[in-house]
């Protein structure tokens, strides 16, 4: 009888192998899956604009203080790109 249980236990491990290796090619697909999506994302064939500088330091500013900039831009896409209204960004709560 004792005979019967080592190749159950062989059998166990075998199906535990086979579920973790599945396991791990889902997860592979899944990336594989997820990095293809992100490419066709950014190959896009209308306007893009992008800023020459994203970020922009203006130091210590009171609130009386006006602060203005001027920002640069291009268009790196191979459409025009029509810019058709900017709007002022309020000032962040309590700031």
């Amino acid at each position: 009888m004792v005979s019967n249980l080592k190749p159950q236990r062989q059998l166990s491990a075998f199906r535990r192998s086979v579920w973790l290796l599945l396991f791990f090619l889902g997860t592979l697909l899944l990336f594989v899956g997820c990095g293809g999506s992100s490419k066709q994302a950014t190959t896009s064939t209308g306007p893009r604009l992008s800023l020459l500088q994203d970020t922009y330091d203006f130091g210590t500013v009171s609130n009386a203080q006006k602060v203005v900039k001027e920002v640069e831009f291009t268009n790196s896409g191979a459409q025009p790109l029509m810019i058709k209204d900017v709007l002022p960004v309020p000032p962040p709560e309590g700031g």
